[in-house]
């Protein structure tokens, strides 16, 4: 059986930890939990009155025996009823033929770990949450701790949001964003042309300082401008994943793009803020000062993500392999580079 253990979906607490499952128990399983230790109790004492066991005891004594009972019955029935998430989890990976992830495939994943925060999504996977097509119906049913999503969900958003249809769409929409992003050849190019209030505005919408958005512009330590790589990679990252998961791509390819994907950034960033720095900018690019409220809650949740077990548990920040060298159009920052 499998030792992989994950968040709960839709959860941060990594892994999700015996005595502490409760809270991933919907209210109608919290409270069919009530019930079934009050129905036990009542049988206990049902039986006990019944067989004249009871009275064969003095008073006080029939009280702390029951209280004793009830006690225990609570404790083992709370037990196993808390702890279903963790084996409704194990029985899925066992299930679906999901087993422990190698190194590379840690490592591969691992510059997606800030936007599996946000959302809840497994980052050890490439599938970040369950996935029903996977296994039986009836198994679906049976894990009914857990939120499963289906492959046809994932096709319906990448082609809403990609025009992704099919498995030649989805690699020419990733080698397109691979070659020029998703916005910094644009933000590359407006970057000579923006006026000092524009720069201002910008800061001020993203929370990131006046010197650090200029440096995202420029060469620094060997290293390539930044731009808005940071948000275009994880946006290639996710797109990745969810490719896999609905076949338009093998899992080896997909494996193979998470790596070359992954080496990208270590390359361009030095670290994680580095990382989400570019990724704060590329949200205010994209959001403008009509998503200032939005970015401020995304920022407390990074606070919280850097601060939590996550970038230990999950794998160190990639470092360059010295087996990928960047494209010319990130190595150059579309020119900019110095």
């Amino acid at each position: 059986m499998t030792k992989l253990l994950q968040n709960h979906p839709g959860r941060r607490e990594l892994p999700l930890r015996p005595g502490r499952v409760s809270r991933n128990l919907t209210t109608t399983q919290t409270r069919n939990t009530g019930l079934t230790v009050i129905s036990v109790a009542m049988l206990v004492l049902v039986i006990a009155t019944a067989s004249g066991f009871g009275g064969l005891l003095p008073g006080p004594l029939r009280v702390v025996l029951l209280v004793l009972v009830f006690t225990a019955f609570f404790w083992f029935v709370f037990q196993w009823q808390t702890r279903r998430p963790l084996r409704h989890q194990t029985r899925y990976y066992t299930a679906a033929g999901i087993g422990e992830p190698s190194e590379r495939e840690r490592r591969a994943l691992r510059i997606g770990a800030s936007r599996d925060y946000v959302r809840g999504w497994w980052p050890l996977t490439i599938e970040p949450y369950p996935v029903a097509d996977r296994i039986s119906n009836d198994l679906v049913e049976t894990l009914d701790t857990l939120r499963f999503d289906s492959r046809q969900l994932t096709a319906d958003v990448l082609a809403k949001n990609w025009r992704i249809l099919h498995a030649v769409g989805a690699r020419q929409v990733i080698d397109d964003v691979l070659a020029r992003g998703v916005r910094s050849q644009s933000f590359a190019r407006e970057a000579g042309r923006s006026s000092v209030s524009d720069w201002d505005d910008l800061a001020a919408v993203s929370g990131v300082s006046l010197p650090e958005l200029m440096d995202s512009t420029r060469s620094i330590d060997g290293r390539p401008p930044t731009l808005l790589w940071g948000s275009d990679l994880l946006e290639a990252h996710t797109l990745v994943r969810q490719a896999t998961l609905v076949g338009y791509l093998t899992p080896e390819e997909g494996l193979d793009l998470l790596e070359r994907i992954t080496e990208y950034v270590a390359l361009i960033f030095s670290d994680e803020q580095s990382f989400l720095r570019s990724v704060a900018i590329g949200l205010a690019v994209t959001n403008g000062p009509e998503g200032m409220g939005m970015i401020r809650e995304w920022r407390a949740l990074m606070d919280g993500y850097l601060a939590s077990d996550w970038p230990t548990q999950l794998a160190p920040w990639p470092t360059p392999s010295g087996t990928v060298e960047l494209p010319p159009v990130m190595a150059t920052g579309f020119g900019r580079a110095s």
